[in-house]
This record gives C-alpha cells, sequence and structure tokens, in this order.
C-alpha cells in the first residue's frame, strides 16, 4: 500500500492558529482576524517547472462568521501563514474551526479553539498578536516573555485607566497561570509586558490570552500559541542519554568531544556549540532546527520503538531524525514468500532507503547501506519542512 507522506507521518504536529478579535460594539457584532501557518510536511507537491502545492483554509464561528483563503505556492514559501479575517461574530466565548486542506491530495486537517469576542464600550481599539521573543517553542523551565502591542483609534489619547491581563490555559481548557501585565510603552501605540510562568508543564500545546479593559469595560483581546517541548536531554546533563539522542545526526568527534568533557558545564558549552552550528538564523532568537529535531525526537520515541527498543535506537528511528519524513513511504506486508519490508523515497535527497522486518516483529532493519544514507545526508542542513527537503 503506497501512502504519501505528507498524509501519513506529519499531520500529528497540527495547526499553528494564532487569532486577535476586535470588539463587538452597540448592532455591530465583533471581528475575529485569525493568522494559520501552514507548513510544507502536510501537502503533496507537484512538480512543474517549480514544485507547488495547493491549499485551501477555511475558519468558522459558532457565533456567526465565515472566511475561505485558497492559493497555490512555491515549495520555498513555506512554512506559509494565511490570515482570514471573519466579520459578524456575535461577542462572547466562541469556538473557532479551522480547516486546512491539501487539494491535491484532498487531505484535510482541523482544528478547534476557545475564543473570546469582547463587546467594547469604546469603538476603534485593535490589537496585534501577543508576541513571545523568545520562540513559540519552549522547554518547561522557567517563565517565556510575553509581549502585546495595543492601537488606540485615530486622534484618541491613551486611556489612564487602561489595564491588561494574560492567561495561559491548555486545551482542555484549563488555566495553569494569569496575571496583570507591565504598561512600558507610550505613544502611538501602547505596549504591555508579562513573564509568565511555564515550570513544570506537561508537553504540549498551550494558549497565551491578553486581554485589555478600561473603567471595566473590554477594549481588545488577543491570542497566540505556545508550544510546550519535552524535556529532552540534548544538553548534556547525563552525558550517555545526550549521546543516545543525538548520535543520527553527530560525527564522531562531537560524540568524543561530549563523552571527553569533564562537568556539566563543559558538556553544555559543547553542545550550545553543537546547535548553533546548525542554526538556520543564527541573528534570531529561535533555533529553527533544534525545535524540529525535538518534533522528530518526540514522533521518533512515539512511533518506532518496538520490543522494549527505543525509538531512536531503531534503524527506522535513526533514519528519521537525520532525514525526517520520507516524501514517499511504500509499505509492504508480509505475503507468501516475502518478509514485510518498507521503502522510503526521498525527493532531497536523491534517496531511496528499505528497511526489511527481518524477525516479523516490527522490528525494521536498515537494508540500505548507513553510509550510502550518511553520504546523501552531508549538504546542506533543511529544516524548514518536516523531511530533509527544502519546504
Amino acid at each position: 500500500m503506497l501512502y504519501l507522506g505528507a498524509v501519513l507521518l506529519c499531520s500529528l504536529i497540527g495547526l499553528e492558529v494564532d487569532w486577535s478579535a476586535e470588539p463587538a460594539s452597540g448592532s455591530n457584532e465583533g471581528i475575529l482576524r485569525v493568522e494559520v501557518t501552514l507548513r510544507a510536511e502536510d501537502f503533496l507537491f507537484v512538480q512543474g517547472e517549480e514544485e507547488t502545492a495547493s491549499y485551501e483554509v477555511v475558519a468558522t464561528t459558532d457565533g456567526g462568521g465565515y472566511a475561505r483563503r485558497a492559493g497555490t505556492a512555491l515549495r520555498n514559501r513555506f512554512p506559509l501563514t494565511v490570515s482570514l479575517e471573519l466579520s459578524g461574530v456575535a461577542p462572547g466565548e466562541r469556538t473557532m474551526t479551522v480547516t486546512t486542506t491539501d487539494l491535491e491530495s484532498d487531505s484535510r486537517t482541523s482544528t478547534r479553539k476557545e475564543v473570546f469576542v469582547p463587546r467594547a464600550g469604546r469603538l476603534g481599539w485593535t490589537a496585534g498578536n501577543p508576541r513571545l521573543p523568545d520562540g513559540t517553542s519552549v522547554s518547561a523551565e522557567g517563565s517565556v516573555r510575553v509581549v502585546w502591542e495595543l492601537y488606540p483609534p485615530t486622534g484618541t489619547e491613551a486611556l489612564e485607566d487602561l489595564r491588561s491581563a494574560y492567561l495561559l490555559r491548555g486545551e482542555n481548557g484549563t488555566v495553569f497561570a494569569e496575571g496583570w501585565m507591565t504598561r512600558t510603552g507610550e505613544g502611538s501605540n501602547l505596549i504591555f509586558e508579562a513573564s509568565v510562568p511555564v515550570e513544570g508543564l506537561d508537553e504540549g500545546d498551550y494558549e497565551v490570552l491578553t486581554a485589555a479593559v478600561a473603567e471595566e469595560d473590554p477594549v481588545a483581546s488577543s491570542s497566540t500559541r505556545l508550544n510546550v517541548l519535552p524535556s529532552w536531554d540534548v544538553w548534556g546533563k547525563e552525558v550517555d542519554e545526550t549521546t543516545t539522542l543525538i548520535r543520527p545526526i553527530a560525527k564522531n568527534s562531537d560524540l568524543d568531544r561530549l563523552q571527553d568533557a569533564e562537568t556539566r558545564t563543559e558538556r553544555q558549552a559543547i553542545m550550545a556549540e553543537f546547535w548553533k552550528r546548525r542554526d538556520p538564523t543564527p541573528l534570531t532568537q529561535e533555533n529553527e532546527y533544534l525545535q524540529l529535531y525535538l518534533r522528530r525526537l518526540r514522533f521518533t520515541e512515539n512511533r518506532y520503538g518496538v520490543l522494549g527498543t527505543r525509538g531512536v535506537n531503531t534503524d527506522r528511528g535513526r533514519v528519521y531524525l537525520l532525514l525526517g519524513q520520507p516524501d514517499i513511504l511504500e509499505d509492504r506486508p508480509m505475503e507468501y514468500g516475502t518478509l514485510p519490508y518498507q521503502v522510503w523515497t526521498y525527493f532531497t535527497p536523491s534517496l531511496t532507503v528499505v528497511f526489511v522486518d527481518y524477525s516479523g516483529y516490527g522490528l525494521y532493519e536498515l537494508a540500505t547501506p548507513w553510509e550510502d544514507v550518511m553520504d546523501e545526508s552531508s549538504g546542506p542542513l533543511y529544516v524548514l519542512g518536516c523531511n530533509g527537503g527544502p519546504s
């Protein structure tokens, strides 16, 4: 049976959806502004003069409001942000449903988010989405900085009694933190900041909501996504564990340096350099390759662990950590006279990898020489797609 890689593996990552609300007032309903991030791993690309994918994004709420956008984009445009505006949304707590469709394969991905549209006592206030300067994917340690900007109506002076608060909640609506934000900016726009505690949170997606009130009247509200990563030891806390986790992408010299380091501080310095060399955008706060590798670790451990063997120690896990999701995955179950096997095909790099289940218990072993896999993966690092290719 043939599976398109975009449908089989990376759909588990889910949709990234940010939103902001413009208040309803009088007889006018509110407005929801939605930003949906599309990632290359969720789409089938068609090869012409250049690789393209066709998409459709639809957003609706249970309080009215509908928006749709469709288009075609080149692979190098991904990750792609699609903006939608839903007008006529009744004020109050609403459930928003966002669905993306790959128009080539008809594969769909949906997510639901709880949103809040305030009923404003003052017209014309707008707000951006809360910004997370330290990145949207963080470890469950300490706190994350949240910055939120508000824009008063043209010609309106800033309100002295304007206050802003934040709330951190999980996908099931459980509130994990809340508090007031500090006002740090004046002038044509207002800036509020807060440090939101994330210490000890479970791995998963969370939502940071911000809201502003003046004289107890709601003025504006917004939301952004926060992804809390599993506490993978990729920084040298325990040398053997770190070695196990990075072995598929590390050179022998990297592993030797890590093993020879005498203190945890030395190991952390070595690993900081290790990840910095792989950062495609070193001038930004977030290391996209590190975040991608952590997502691959999570998927590998969940999917490829078998017979008491960790996913990271299986052949399929090692190849997935090195190259990511294949563009085409062919799964051949046991048939008369043959062993079960899988064929993973990558477009970039151009590579076919074969795994055979010799035992019949799901422990697929690499039939392609590992040296061939390493040789094809030794070029530039590609980090914007789920697989090893540029997106």
